[in-house]
Order: C-alpha cells, then sequence, then structure tokens
C-alpha cells in the first residue's frame, strides 16, 4: 500500500536513473566501438590488428559476442591487457561482415 502512495512522487528517481542508464550506455559505447580505422584479422595466429586515428594495437582474440546480428564485440589481449572493439554490421558491405563474422566466431 505504501508503494502505491510513494511511487507516483518519486517521478524525480525515475527519470534521473534513466538518464543515468543513457550517459553510461553512450560512454561505452564511445569506448568499444571507434568512428573510423581499419580492424585487420589474421586467423592462423588469432591475431586481431586496430588501426584507429588515436589506437593501434595488437593481441590476441580472446573473446568474441555478435549482439542481434548487427554489432560484434572483440575482446583482444594486449601486452597492456584485456581491450574491447566493436563493430557495427551497417559500417561495411554485408558480404565483408559476414566473412568478419565468420572468420572470428571460427578463431575462438
Amino acid at each position: 500500500m505504501a508503494l502505491i502512495i510513494a511511487a507516483p512522487t518519486l517521478w524525480w528517481w525515475h527519470c534521473g536513473t534513466c538518464l543515468l542508464g543513457y550517459c553510461f550506455a553512450r560512454y561505452k559505447a564511445r569506448q568499444y566501438f571507434i568512428p573510423s580505422g581499419q580492424l585487420g584479422v589474421l586467423p592462423e595466429q588469432g591475431l586481431v590488428l586496430v588501426s584507429a586515428s588515436q589506437q593501434h594495437w595488437q593481441g590476441q582474440l580472446k573473446a568474441a559476442h555478435l549482439y542481434f546480428h548487427s554489432a560484434l564485440l572483440l575482446s583482444v589481449k594486449t601486452e597492456q591487457g584485456t581491450r574491447h572493439i566493436g563493430v557495427m554490421r551497417h559500417a561495411m558491405d554485408e558480404q565483408y561482415w559476414r566473412q568478419l563474422c565468420r572468420q572470428v566466431l571460427q578463431m575462438i
């Protein structure tokens, strides 16, 4: 009964937590998804190469997760520790997307 009375007065709490969650999601997306650059994959060695405007690194692929067939998140072990990079489906042609997914998922 108390929840029914108190819940409508906490509308600001719901708005604040939604806004905080949205800001956190944008922050994480900026960390993982680089706006432009090159991604190289060497399936024989399990090596991932990343070359972007501010990031140049390489390492061994640890894990790959495909989300909703539109986003691929790679976990790569480098000398500095584990790094993550995300690739969106609409960032490349369909044939290259399928080839990338196939190669990466076979590397694990």
